[in-house]
């Protein structure tokens, strides 16, 4: 039986929406934020 939950990360960028750490995931460029179940972009964060 493999595991395929993406491999994540804890980053110490905070969800705009709830303040929750955001995980960084092998998956996408994207941000996750476990409490918002939600992607979050990660180029809103980045300059």
């Amino acid at each position: 039986m493999f595991n395929i939950e993406p491999e994540t990360k804890e980053t110490n960028i905070r969800c705009p929406r709830c303040g929750s750490r955001l995980l960084e995931t092998s998956q996408s460029d994207n941000l996750y934020c476990p409490s918002c179940e939600d992607e979050i972009d990660a180029s809103d964060f980045l300059d």
